[in-house]
């Protein structure tokens, strides 16, 4: 029997919470990064806003799945959706219910960022759009672990939520989507969609959550990109890293840390530690600053690198290459910058020649520290370790 989903209650809008890292995310900062004046106070005046102006909204509507045939669901009211990843996902977990869930921020908040970008303040703009954003993605996250609880009560299972433009899943069914939702709020409810299937306020998402019987399927976190795979679906090249990923957790967590400027630029530090293959093993600590800016859909580009021993740490003067001659060493540790101007990425893929000696005497035990900053870096910026 399908439990009664009656509107879902929104949090007071002063009381609403919104994780940092939703945000931080769209604006492309380490949720770990430690943002400088401007950038907090532009994040403090987004939230701000937002609590005193947004008036965000959302519904739910559930319906009944007739039968599920190859690429198609056919629902109970005789909608059908078209949905090759929709359709094996749903099947795959004998899901036998839809539940279509509406969410925005309002129309206050599209008319803002208009206005902020009108006034020449794009800063504010881009930190209240990235907030809002944030806001509707977390709003759907709470409707779905309301609707998670309110099911399982019966002994029922919520697979997680799916949208049209996702992949194997085409952005026509967004009208079919809002059709659904269309036909029980049509009085009251606050969203718009354009032919182009996209939702006007702009801050607003759609999106389908299956319901079965089955509470067999286990964590279900990463149900669409690890259990539902399409026999036709390209996949995206697993990155390989010369260190196991264990190593890497290790490092970020232990050596890195990051910060933020107003500039769009992120610096990220990170601390070696070492030791001399000769005069008794002499411990070497370095530290190794690597500026970025991400760029739109390629990644982080590497803007500036440095090498040098830490503060009061003097153990790197017990090196071969430094007693021989200190001037030359230093400046060549100073000088080199790998990969500058190159994207963060191609570390990954960096062929050079490398030694996995504590110190930096040779330019190969230099390269293979290198190796192990920026490939950690990138491990906690593109793959999702923050």
């Amino acid at each position: 029997m399908t439990p009664m989903l009656d509107r879902f209650s929104i949090p007071d809008q002063q009381t609403l919470t919104v994780p940092e890292v939703y945000y931080r995310r769209h604006l492309g900062l380490p949720p770990c990064a430690q943002l400088d004046e401007h950038l907090t106070q532009l994040t403090e005046n987004a939230l701000a806003w937002y609590q005193q102006h947004a008036s965000p909204w959302t519904t739910v509507r559930a319906i009944g799945i007739d039968d599920i045939c190859g690429n198609v669901i056919q629902l109970e009211n005789s909608t059908s959706l078209l949905s090759p990843m929709l359709a094996k996902g749903l099947a795959q977990a004998d899901a036998r219910e839809l539940v279509v869930v509406a969410a925005t921020a309002g129309e206050a908040v599209d008319q803002q960022i208009a206005a902020l970008w009108k006034d020449e303040r794009p800063d504010e703009a881009m930190f209240l759009n990235s907030y809002a954003i944030a806001a509707v993605e977390h709003l759907r996250w709470t409707l779905g672990e309301h609707l998670s609880r309110t099911y399982q009560e019966q002994g029922m299972t919520v697979l997680p939520h799916y949208s049209p433009g996702y992949e194997g899943w085409g952005l026509e069914d967004q009208h079919k989507l809002f059709a659904l939702i269309a036909e029980e709020r049509a009085a009251t409810q606050p969203l718009e969609i354009l032919e182009s299937g996209c939702l006007r306020p702009l801050k607003s998402t759609l999106a389908a959550y299956g319901i079965t019987n089955r509470t067999d399927l286990g964590k279900l976190d990463e149900y669409w990109t690890k259990s539902v795979v399409l026999d036709s679906a390209t996949t995206a090249t697993p990155t390989h890293y010369a260190f196991p990923e264990r190593t890497l957790d290790r490092w970020r967590e232990k050596r890195l840390s990051f910060n933020a400027f107003a500039s769009g630029k992120i610096e990220a530090t990170f601390r070696i530690d070492g030791s001399t293959c000769t005069n008794m093993g002499t411990p070497l600590a370095f530290e190794y600053r690597v500026s970025l800016r991400r760029e739109a859909d390629a990644g982080y580009r590497i803007l500036a690198v440095s090498c040098a021993p830490v503060e009061n740490e003097k153990g790197y003067q017990a090196m071969c290459a430094y007693l021989d001659n200190p001037e030359r060493f230093m400046a060549g540790i100073k000088e080199y910058r790998p990969l500058v101007g190159q994207l963060l990425s191609e570390a990954v893929t960096w062929e050079v020649s490398t030694s996995p000696a504590g110190c930096l005497c040779t330019r190969p035990s230099q390269d293979h520290k290198w190796r192990i900053v920026l490939q950690t870096i990138h491990y906690a910026l593109e793959s999702n370790k923050l």
